[in-house]
């Protein structure tokens, strides 16, 4: 027996938001078919780089450029760098794929799925690595805004999904911040990494 798929429907603008930033990702999906995450935000690893480890606090307050240092020297044998907003809706759009998440908790509600003031159990503080877990990483969604490269933003850079003092509702996982200053710098911003090999 074949089962008719029910066509999705976008309804809300953040719906048609998040739609068109799925359609340009798979336009722009890496030729090597894959990507790699780490599981837990950034922490300092004591000696001026990036460890990806349980039970710290996220490492915030760098630039861009500094975070595209950091994560470009974190390891170049992997191809690390920041990660694009192409590898980011693709993810949104497996997890959709897969059923673990719907596109209301992605586009226009993501206090169920992340880390925010409204969220349960809510610290109203920046939450350790590791502490919450969505689709196999952990403070993905929420705790801390999210840094990675936009080409379609000027400076390269834009930050996604919103913080632990903001409303699930408010700055949800598929919500984009374009950045318009190249000193953007925000004490609640991790970089987001990904490794190409």
């Amino acid at each position: 027996m074949i089962l008719k798929r029910e066509k999705r429907h976008f309804v809300t603008n953040e719906e048609q938001e998040f739609l068109e930033n799925a359609l340009r990702a798979l336009e722009n999906k890496p030729k090597e078919g894959y990507r790699w995450l780490p599981v837990f935000e950034p922490s300092a690893d004591g000696k001026g780089g990036l460890q990806f480890v349980r039970g710290e606090k996220p490492k915030v307050g760098f630039d861009c450029y500094k975070w595209q240092k950091l994560m470009t020297e974190y390891s170049p044998e992997n191809e690390s760098g920041k990660c694009s907003i192409h590898t980011y809706f693709l993810l949104q759009l497996r997890w959709l794929k897969e059923g673990i998440v719907t596109l209301e908790q992605l586009a226009d509600d993501s206090k169920d799925i992340g880390h925010y003031r409204d969220s349960e159990n809510a610290k109203h503080d920046v939450e350790l690595t590791g502490q919450r877990e969505f689709g196999g990483l952990y403070g993905l969604i929420g705790n801390t805004w999210k840094m990675l490269g936009d080409p379609n933003s000027k400076f390269g850079f834009s930050v996604v999904g919103g913080d632990c003092y903001d409303d699930g509702k408010e700055h949800p996982a598929a919500d984009v911040f374009r950045i318009r200053n190249s000193n953007f710098k925000d004490n609640n911003t991790v970089g987001l990494l990904e490794l190409k090999k």
